[in-house]
Order: structure tokens, then sequence, then C-alpha cells
């Protein structure tokens, strides 16, 4: 894909958007900056509140410390996470499933990111990966996350799912991605040819979107999102509730009505991970749990996603509804 499909320069993103203040140098140099220049589209000029660019624009409040906040919050990487013999790239945290951190690039950087502070990605051996599974074939459910999986190079992904689909006792491949979303255009022909193989081979492929605003649903990202839905893939929607972004009730019904007029299932609504940097998006928990509640008042149930957390050793999510549950 070319770069010049995506802007890697704030104050590119600051002249065409008229705005006011320029990136903040300490933060760009934490996390580089990338957008797609298609989201500059869904993104109001001269605002540097606008709910889109918040999640993306280089923030001073990012260089705080602030207790609590670290730099490695599920413990995926640093002295305290599980030993165990893992391929690079392998995370297996929960039963029956496990997730590959791929190498692609990301649509956008997020800088609420829970991984912005990790080490550059290995190399993933895909053979080695599969060597793994097939000597431990409980794992129906092959997640890839990352980086970007449709960031992978054409090659690499072609690679990833040549093993994949030779697991017979993989029932499910589901891919984490922003790119339909935010880049709608890298979702080209011969992207759905490799979906298709993987059906072909008797595998179920999920799709879970990461989007947390209305505004990032324009029309060209609901025609990516429709192509998807025609072809009969599961489709579903991850939001993190975020400070200054989506923290209103109204916000979110908007969001979750449309995503589900598109065909896509409302699936999890994830408080903020505590990583260094990102403090600044946080909601409390509490004010969390209000939203949620003003939500199903606006709402059928099934537009109403789950509110969770993700505790570092848990076996599954973390539902945070409940008062009891901190």
């Amino acid at each position: 894909m070319p770069e010049t499909t995506f802007i890697t320069d704030p104050a590119e993103l600051q002249s065409i958007l008229a705005l006011p203040e320029s990136a903040d140098r300490r933060a760009t140099a934490a996390l580089t900056f990338r957008i797609p220049r298609s989201l500059t589209k869904r993104i109001k000029k001269g605002d540097p509140r606008d709910p889109v660019l918040l999640q993306f624009w280089p923030n001073a409040r990012e260089n705080d410390s602030v207790p609590g906040f670290t730099a490695d919050p599920l413990e995926e990487w640093s002295d305290t996470a599980p030993k165990e013999t893992l391929p690079a790239g392998l995370l297996w945290k929960y039963a029956g499933r496990v997730l590959v951190m791929t190498q692609g690039v990301c649509a956008a950087h997020c800088r609420f990111c829970f991984r912005r502070h990790f080490p550059a990605a290995p190399a993933v051996d895909w053979g080695e990966i599969a060597a793994f599974l097939d000597r431990n074939n409980s794992v129906e459910e092959i997640i890839l996350s990352g980086g970007d999986p449709l960031g992978m190079p054409p090659r690499e992904l072609d690679v990833a799912f040549h093993y994949i689909k030779d697991l017979s006792f993989v029932k499910r491949v589901r891919i984490h991605t922003r790119y339909p979303i935010l880049s709608p255009s890298s979702l080209t022909p011969g992207l759905f040819r490799r979906f298709e193989e993987i059906e072909g081979a008797g595998k179920k492929l999920l799709f879970v979107f990461h989007l947390n605003h209305p505004a990032e649903l324009a029309s060209d990202a609901a025609g990516a999102v429709g192509r998807l839905r025609a072809d009969g893939f599961f489709l579903f929607s991850q939001t993190v509730l975020l400070r200054g972004v989506n923290d209103r009730a109204e916000t979110l019904a908007e969001l979750f009505t449309r995503v589900f007029d598109l065909g896509i299932v409302p699936y999890y609504l994830h408080q903020l991970d505590r990583v260094t940097g990102a403090a600044h998006f946080e909601v409390p928990v509490d004010e969390g749990r209000r939203i949620v509640g003003e939500l199903r008042a606006l709402l059928p149930g099934y537009l109403v996603p789950r509110y969770v957390r993700e505790i570092p050793g848990f076996p599954s999510k973390t539902p945070l509804e409940l008062p009891s549950i901190d």
C-alpha cells in the first residue's frame, strides 16, 4: 500500500485541518504519528477537540507520569508476565484460543494503545507457530492482532493463511482490525480472495472492528463493511471508553445503532487499559457504569455491548457493570 495513503507528519495534518497548535514533540517521539489521509475528511477543521482527531493527535499530557499507569498494563512482555515457552509473537491467555501479534502496520496510531511502549515486534515464524499448535491441538480459534493483520505485506499474509488453513482443529480465525473503518480502500480484491480461501478451508472468518465514534463511519467505511457482510463473514465491534471522545451515552447509542444497521454486532465496550501516556483518556469505572446504565435506557439490550476490563492473569475479560467488581 503506498505510503502516500497515510499522513505521518503531524505538521501536514495541522496545515490541512487549520489546527491552532502543533503536535507535542515529546509525545510524537514516544509514539510516532500516523493516520490515513482519507480520515481527514471526517475531522472538523479548526477543532482541536474533535473526537476523531483526539484519538490520534499527539498531546502534551502523554508525557505525564500518573500512578497506576504502566508501560505494560496487561503484563504481556514485562518481567512479571508468565514465563512460557511460546513461539515469538504468540500469546496464549485464554482456553481454546491463541493470539498472534502480527507485524502488520496499523492504519493509525491510537494514542491510548496499550502496546504503545512495546519493543519492536519479533518476526513471526508461522511454521514454528503451526508446529506448536499442532502439538497443542486444543486450540479452536486463532486471533490475528498486533500490529494490524490487514497491514501485513500480502506475501506474509499468504504465508500465515497457508499454515492456518492446514490446522484441521482450528475452527475459527478472528481478525482484529481498523483498516476497513479507517482506510476502506485497503480492502482490495486480493484480500477478499484470501478471506475466501480461509472459509474454503472449512474455517469461520470473523472480523472485530475497533471503532470509537460515529464520525468514523463514513460512506466509504460503510461500503467496505457491506462488502464483508455480503460475503457472509461474521462482523463484531469493540470500543474503548475514552474521555472527550465517547463518554456520553447519546454518543455511544448513536455509534452502536449505526454499526448494527451495517450488520456489525456490538461486542465489547472496554475500560481503558492503564498504559503510560493515556491517563487523560480514562473514564472512572463508576462513571462508566452510569453511562452504560443510561445506554440501556436508550437502546434494546442486543445493541449494548459488554462493559469489560482485561486483568492480567484472569481467564477471561472481567465484566464491570456490577458495582461489586472493581
